[in-house]
């Protein structure tokens, strides 16, 4: 089996990297990079590229049996383009690169990693489909991603699209490289903690509806979806196989709301806000806290995310409930906050949002 990845200097794409190493049906890995980088092992070959611009000179992916594409921009604050020039346009060129192969019988798998969070926009519970019309959103990052689906989508080849929940660390260890989501929030307590907050009762105003569920994915998780994948018949159809990669009551707001605070602010306690709270005020919060406002309009929408597809097919590979890791996500956030963790690349070079 080969294999081309992007994305691999990422959360999730480094600890991929790695279990390819190690698997065994695993002959060869492809890895892009936009620096000329080397890896220890004799199995990845790094081949230099921006997949921002044409892959015309990617001719390896003629060789490889399946492409897993992970690479995108996450970051909240950025601009439209920043967003549209990470998550859409590697999709673009990397359909232009497949439809034109000389050898039309030959086009490999495709492993998508995109998000729920394509969802927030569109009308009605997100269902395990491909997306047949994209809404305007006012948020850069989800708006590109259904982008990238409906690229994927309209292209007619063949593909596997994963909507990952929301990654966090490993369930043994709860090892991250840095803060966003959920963690921003518990920097926020922390920080409060340390200042004396721990021992005052406080009511914090929190932007978030109490019964939203926040469908964290372990990234040890994440990444066992992805090898099961490979392992898969091939999906032939023209349309994408799409699958929620969560854990549909993983968690609630006002659960894991009650572990932060019970984690940090044990005598305090958060106030839902439920209601529409004007831009301006998300802002200022953000000045005090900063969590970006974006990441408030992911935590208000109470509808189900069903996953009975992701469920049959991937019946051994579950994402697990939060109650059954919860321990590790918080050492693995002190570790990381008290500059504990240690991250060693896989691959050496400078990090980029599509490397």
């Amino acid at each position: 089996m080969k294999c081309f990845i992007t994305g691999a200097s990422g959360f999730l794409g480094k600890r991929l990297l790695q279990s390819l190493v190690e698997d065994a049906e695993v002959e060869k890995i492809f890895v892009v990079s936009r620096t000329k980088t080397t890896h220890p092992h004799r199995k990845v070959e790094v081949i230099p590229g921006d997949l921002t611009l044409p892959w015309s000179s990617f001719h390896v992916l003629e060789q490889v049996d399946h492409i897993i594409h992970l690479a995108g921009l996450y970051r909240f604050g950025l601009s439209f383009h920043e967003n549209y020039k990470q998550n859409v346009l590697p999709v673009v060129n990397l359909v232009d690169r497949l439809r034109q192969f000389s050898r039309a019988t030959h086009r490999p798998q495709i492993h998508f990693a995109s998000t729920y969070a394509v969802g927030i926009s569109q009308e009605g519970i997100l269902q395990e489909e491909p997306l047949t019309r994209i809404v305007q959103s006012r948020e850069d990052y989800s708006y590109t991603k259904a982008l990238g689906e409906k690229v994927l989508t309209d292209s007619g080849l063949s593909a596997r699209i994963f909507r990952l929940g929301i990654l966090v660390g490993d369930t043994q260890h709860g090892e991250i490289e840095k803060l966003d989501g959920p963690y921003l929030l518990m920097r926020f307590l922390h920080q409060l903690s340390r200042l004396g907050a721990a021992e005052r009762t406080l009511t914090l105003p929190i932007p978030a509806h109490p019964e939203a569920i926040l469908p964290l994915v372990p990234v040890d998780s994440a990444v066992r979806v992805f090898l099961k994948s490979l392992k898969l018949p091939p999906h032939t159809h023209t349309s994408p196989r799409v699958y929620h990669v969560i854990h549909p009551k993983s968690a609630s707001v006002k659960k894991i709301g009650e572990a932060l605070f019970r984690n940090f602010l044990p005598h305090s306690r958060p106030k839902y806000i439920q209601y529409w709270i004007p831009p301006s005020i998300l802002k200022l919060q953000s000045k005090l806290t900063a969590i970006p406002p974006q990441i408030f309009q992911y935590v208000q929408s109470t509808d189900p995310l069903p996953n009975s597809r992701f469920s049959e097919t991937f019946a051994d590979e579950l994402i697990p409930h939060f109650d059954t890791y919860s321990i590790a996500f918080f050492n693995g956030f002190r570790r990381c906050f008290n500059g504990e963790t240690k991250v060693t690349d896989l691959i050496r070079g400078t990090q980029h949002a599509n490397s």
